[in-house]
């Protein structure tokens, strides 16, 4: 597929499509009454893209995944996010580094999705998925303590925390966009 739409909002949506060039891209629209708008294109990979599938996350979250025919045909994902009808994008993350054939994105809770595709570098014959956490924004770090609008709350930026308990030595830890640690 050349084109897939996802909903952020009841009257915001994503569309990303493979533009007149080949390149991945994808626009904004607003829904007002019976009057649709869209934003600027913004591209989100500057080469040849194919099966591209995206799905909103949040309000201004949304993922997209693509066959990267400039990196031997890679399945590949990118994370973006809405502001007003701008657009910015995280880095692509591989999913899949043989040939990937329909790309299909689902959104599941938090900021977590699945992208269902076929490994044609591998077996053709074989459906796979993968499993993704989107993370917004720029991690500042974990607030020390609860805290108010305003107050000032000490942060953890890396290192030691001394503030958790009950994590595992070595693993990765996210903040989930409603606040809590995964």
């Amino acid at each position: 597929n050349q084109v897939s739409a996802a909903p952020l909002t009841t009257a915001k949506y994503v569309v990303a499509y493979r533009d007149s060039n080949l390149y991945g891209s994808v626009t904004v629209g607003d829904v007002s009454g019976s009057s649709i708008s869209h934003g600027s294109e913004t591209i989100f990979n500057p080469a040849p893209s194919n099966d591209v599938s995206v799905a909103g996350l949040a309000s201004s979250l949304f993922v997209v995944a693509y066959r990267d025919e400039s990196n031997s045909y890679a399945g590949t994902s990118r994370v973006g996010e809405v502001s007003g009808t701008a657009l910015s994008f995280g880095q692509e993350s591989v999913f899949n580094p043989t040939q990937s054939n329909y790309n299909a994105l689902t959104a599941l809770s938090g900021a977590r999705f699945v992208v269902a595709y076929q490994d044609a570098g591998t077996n053709e014959t074989y459906g796979m998925a993968a499993v993704g956490h989107a993370v917004a924004g720029h991690l500042v770090g974990t607030a020390r303590q609860a805290g108010t609008e305003g107050q000032t709350v000490g942060v953890v930026t890396g290192g030691v925390s001394d503030t958790h308990s009950g994590l595992t030595s070595g693993r990765v830890y996210y903040l989930d966009l409603d606040g809590s640690l995964t």
